[in-house]
This record gives structure tokens, sequence and C-alpha cells, in this order.
């Protein structure tokens, strides 16, 4: 293990830095080892504005999300994370942990129509990486990479601009829930028919029994809550 590299955590305002501040950390992390068992260490601390008291950031995003049996048809468990949406401290933490996930080694964001652009943007913004977005058909102007995949109930299709990114670029493609692996597969598809490369996948939610993760192996994989 050797210090591969370091990372900042923005702190809130408080008496003693009234604006915020951003804070050193060093990251000890093996490059070619599990990096999502290092992100999950301490899974980030959620800390309020009006309270000292630190509560982890899954437990927080468990409160935010309500399921709802059923739709958008039947079969399907939708995770309604409208109250996640409304944290701004909930957004920024989640934010922030998946930056510490993967440290430098992404060179931009490629975030996933649709609800993967509120958090994929905070990411980008928080970590200064340019934003990619990937979106679903006719929504994108001049020459696009397109792929075709399957979803658990139905077909999508996902596109990107070509020249959005460069040969070799490291990208980190962020959603909102990892629940099969197939939209985050095409994203990845799309990237790897750009020249570049796939640094790792990231979502506030992972539906667990769904096995996304083990369709998205051997990346890198950084998930903010997990649910059955």
């Amino acid at each position: 293990m050797k210090i591969h590299h370091a990372l900042l955590r923005y702190y809130p305002k408080s008496g003693q830095h009234k604006k915020g501040s951003w804070r050193l950390l060093n990251a000890f992390v093996n490059p070619g080892g599990n990096m999502s068992r290092y992100a999950d260490r301490d899974a980030s601390l959620y800390r309020s504005r009006d309270s000292s008291e630190k509560v982890s950031l899954s437990t927080k995003i468990a409160s935010l999300i309500k399921p709802v049996p059923d739709f958008p048809m039947a079969g399907v468990n939708f995770q309604d994370m409208s109250l996640f949406y409304a944290s701004p401290d909930a957004m920024r933490d989640t934010a922030l942990a998946m930056i510490e996930a993967f440290g430098d080694q992404f060179d931009c964001v490629m975030a996933l129509e649709a609800r993967g652009f509120p958090i994929g943007t905070a990411v980008a913004q928080q970590s200064s990486r340019p934003l990619i977005l990937a979106r679903k058909p006719g929504k994108l102007p001049g020459s696009v990479y397109s792929v075709d995949y399957e979803l658990e109930y139905g077909r999508a299709t996902l596109e990107v601009q070509r020249g959005a990114l460069r040969a070799g670029m490291q990208v980190l493609i962020i959603d909102d829930v990892l629940a099969t692996g197939g939209t985050f597969n095409a994203a990845a598809q799309l990237a790897k028919n750009a020249g570049a490369e796939v640094s790792g996948f990231s979502a506030i939610l992972e539906i667990a029994a769904l096995n996304g993760r083990r369709h998205l192996a051997p990346s890198n994989v950084f998930v903010a809550h997990s649910v059955a």
C-alpha cells in the first residue's frame, strides 16, 4: 500500500471557518485494488448543519427514499428519491463521497439521463471535472454514438455526442440507481466507442437483489446506499 492520491473534503461553515473550507486528507489506496472497499470504509459521514451528531450517509439517504410498488408498471418497486434531491446537504455529501471513492482516477463525469443528471452535475462541479451527458435518442444535435440495451422492464437507447469524449479519457459513469447494470454497461460501451476508458461506476442507490454490481465486474463500483 502507498499514498496514491490526496483527497479534499468540504466542511460547511462553522465558527472558525465562516465561508466553509476544504481540508486535505491523505488516502492510502492500492492502485490495483478494490476502490469500492476503500470507499465503503466510512461511507462518508453526514453532518447536519444544526447538530454535531454524525449519521452515516447511507442512513441519511435511507430516510429520504420512499419505495413505490408497481410503478411505472406492475412488478416494479420504484424508489422515489424526491426527498433526497430536495436535501442540499444529502446531495452535497453524496457527491463528495463519490469523489472520495475515485480520487484522481477520472478525467470527466458521464451522467445518465435523466435521473443521473442532478448527482452527476454535483460530482462534476465539486470535482472541477467536465460533465458529459448521455441522453435518450433525438435529444442531442449532430453526430452521435448510440447503444441499445435491455432494461428490467423494456428496451432503451443511450447516445452521446461524437467529440464529447477524447481518446484515452478516464470516465466516471454516474446514475441515480444501480439495478441490473444494463444502463451502466450501455454507457460504458458509449465511452469505449469514443475511444475513452471507464474508471468506474457510481450511484446513489443500489438494488442489491438485481445483482447489477456483478454485471459491472471487474470495474470499480461505489454506491452510497443499498437496499435488498
